[in-house]
């Protein structure tokens, strides 16, 4: 508890920084008002199913890049102090991990489904899919979050662990399904490492699952292989993207507590 209270007292700045805050609210604000024109035309067509897409792919990726900067900067400027008090046995890694990590979680990963008030009823996305668009949102939070705090605990230095994070997320932004949806098979494998793709998969489903829009043939399916949106991996359910997303948020986690404990050894 005395652990968790210096750590809350030492960054509690950091949970409501002025200039986060303001980056956050600007982005989703301009967001909203470019995607409530054509985008949010009912019924659909062509147009605005792509557009609507559109921002279906921006909101985790842009929510992943914000939270894995903040993340990244967890560990690297208490290493050296960390490695002091473990040695003079102050307390364990574990229960520095624990009281370090816990309150920027929460803070952080709920930011992202708050933001979605924003935008989310005024593009005209599914009323009866906003808690499911929510949660998606969060666990994508938490495995960017967890991605964050798993360089910054391997990488000490952090300019080379800002590379590293520039590097992997541009990864997962590119194969996340929307810029390329059919990965040379030789490649196939680093699709599967991104996490945005999982997000954007379930996204996808929850807003077009059996949805329809309005084409010259008369009435066109959304999903689909000869549809308007190349069908996602996985099936029409999303349980298979919310256990990814979920299993990319503890084994980064996992990741980063062994990369403190070996180097704060």
């Amino acid at each position: 508890a005395l652990l968790l209270r210096r750590c809350f007292l030492a960054h509690r700045l950091d949970l409501v920084d002025p200039m986060f805050m303001a980056n956050v609210f600007s982005i989703m604000i301009l967001a909203t008002c470019l995607w409530s024109g054509e985008a949010a035309k009912r019924p659909r067509d062509e147009t605005s199913v792509r557009d609507a897409a559109g921002l279906l792919f921006l909101a985790p990726v842009y929510w992943a890049f914000q939270i894995m900067i903040t993340s990244l900067q967890t560990f690297p400027p208490d290493f050296d102090v960390v490695t002091k008090e473990r040695a003079a046995g102050l307390y364990s890694i574990s229960a520095y991990f624990v009281a370090r990590t816990s309150i920027d979680t929460v803070t952080s990963c709920l930011l992202s489904p708050a933001s979605a008030l924003l935008y989310y009823f005024v593009v005209g996305y599914r009323p009866s899919g906003f808690g499911w668009h929510v949660l998606v949102l969060f666990l994508n939070s938490l495995a960017a979050h967890s991605a964050g705090l798993c360089i910054g605990a391997w990488v000490r230095n952090m300019k080379r662990a800002m590379t590293l994070q520039t590097v992997y997320m541009l990864t997962t932004m590119i194969c996340g399904g929307f810029y390329v949806t059919r990965i040379p098979t030789w490649l196939e494998w680093v699709g599967d490492l991104s996490f945005i793709r999982y997000a954007y998969s379930a996204l996808i489903k929850i807003e077009y699952a059996g949805a329809h829009y309005d084409c010259p043939k008369g009435r066109c399916r959304v999903l689909g292989d000869d549809a308007q949106l190349k069908q996602l991996p996985g099936g029409p359910f999303i349980g298979i993207q919310l256990a990814a997303l979920a299993a990319f948020g503890v084994g980064f986690r996992l990741l980063a507590f062994w990369g403190l404990k070996r180097n704060t050894a």
